[in-house]
């Protein structure tokens, strides 16, 4: 069972998540001294690899299947237009029921889809509109799943740990940007695309055996008189509504994430038109990402409860449109793995904030539904990677992105001269 701690901030009154105190909650790890997040962390390690590697693996795919970087795009849209339908269903259901059962469910479907892939792969029967097909089916059990492992980790940490538990599964996941692509980068050199696919689904495997074996009961809270789904749902865009800071956090991440994030879904691309690089090359370009966003998610485990969070989520926004452009006309990889570095560290603070301030200003009744409009936020960059790729095929990798960029930064400087109410977060 989860800490004293976690039980009684979970318990507030008020169902928001209590003020935490400097002594018991400081600290990089402090939220380690959970047990039960300590074992629900080594699952997170398995989704985290699995999700990283499978993303990253199925770019690379695309682009090795059709030579355009337009079916990057395309085949992340197939995710993002499932994922964009799934996000208000997922929210709806980790309110309603187990959170743990509906993760196993949705990664059982994504490690059965992996399977499949590779099946393809290594019989050499694999078609681009396979991929197409299978991000969809991914995509949609993804955004089931998320919501719930979202406020799983509130329901193990309560309010007390709940920022630095929050960053540090950044930083774990973070990690396994290092480590996937790097890793895919080699596997797919020496053993191929289907090798790289079936370790997605033993990562997955091992989460799922993680969840159903050492993760016991949490202090999830159930609703004694459900009502219907979509009334469940009304409910909560009215809530959203009502609290128009949380809503604005989640304009501003929305924002962010279709013009900000599509930089890693084009590096197969830009690694190989912009810098003549083959899958190693790629693999280190994003691991550089993934480099640059563990660090980032360290300085937030450290800081987080000691930071004024609106004025920084703000900055940050800009700094990382600056990069984002600036990483576009990086004329060789020693510059662009720099720029990497940045970007990985700038948009993953930016994120992990915006996460830690929804957790921390919401009910326990609408947290699930709130973490579903938030990860709306990673349905919609597909849509511009899609419109990026499209430029890119058109005009240059190199153009194509320094445009994207230079939009990023103008809208990171709007939000950041227009919403007050973002700037007084504390």
């Amino acid at each position: 069972m989860p800490h004293d701690d976690a039980t009684e901030s979970a318990t507030a009154p008020s169902g928001v998540a209590a003020p935490r105190s400097r002594t018991a909650a400081g600290g990089v790890f402090a939220s380690l001294s959970i047990s039960q997040y300590r074992r629900y962390l080594l699952s997170f390690f398995g989704s985290g690899y699995a999700f990283q590697n499978q993303n990253a693996v199925r770019g690379w795919l695309a682009f090795e299947l059709t030579g355009e970087a337009l079916s990057i795009g395309a085949v992340l849209a197939a995710s993002g237009v499932a994922q964009a339908v799934a996000a208000p269903i997922g929210g709806v259901l980790a309110d309603r029921f187990d959170r743990k059962r509906l993760m196993i469910g949705m990664q059982a479907i994504i490690l059965v889809v992996a399977v499949f892939i590779g099946i393809l792969v290594v019989t050499d029967a694999i078609r681009v509109w396979h991929l197409y097909a299978t991000a969809a089916v991914s995509g949609f059990a993804m955004s089931i799943h998320m919501p719930s492992r979202q406020a799983f980790v509130y329901d193990i940490v309560g309010g007390r740990h709940i920022a630095n538990a929050i960053a540090l599964n950044a930083g774990l996941n973070n990690s396994m940007r290092l480590i996937g692509p790097a890793v895919a980068g080699v596997v797919i050199a020496f053993f191929g695309i289907g090798t790289a696919y079936f370790m997605t689904a033993a990562a997955y495997v091992l989460s799922i055996t993680v969840l159903l074996v050492f993760i016991g009961p949490t202090n999830q809270q159930f609703r004694v008189d459900p009502q219907s789904p979509l009334r469940d749902f009304r409910e909560g865009l009215r809530y959203l509504w009502g609290r128009r800071t949380i809503f604005w956090l989640v304009i501003l991440g929305l924002g962010a994430s279709t013009l900000g994030l599509p930089y890693r879904d084009m590096m197969p691309a830009f690694a190989v038109d912009a810098l003549g690089q083959d899958a190693k090359g790629w693999g280190l370009l994003l691991s550089m990402a993934g480099l640059g966003a563990l660090i980032g998610s360290v300085v937030i485990a450290a800081t987080a409860d000691s930071v004024r969070k609106g004025p920084v989520i703000l900055w940050v926004g800009v700094v990382w449109g600056a990069l984002f452009a600036l990483m576009a006309i990086a004329p060789n990889m020693p510059v662009a793995i720099l720029f990497l570095l940045g970007l990985g560290a700038t948009s993953t603070a930016f994120n992990t904030l915006i996460n830690i301030s929804i957790q921390t200003n919401v009910e326990d009744a609408f947290r699930g539904r709130m973490l579903s409009f938030y990860m709306l936020t990673f349905s919609v960059h597909p849509m511009g990677a899609l419109a990026i790729g499209a430029l890119a095929d058109a005009i240059g990798i190199r153009q194509a992105l320094f445009g994207a960029g230079l939009v990023m930064l103008a809208f990171a400087l709007v939000m950041s001269v227009t919403r007050r109410d973002i700037r007084r977060l504390a």
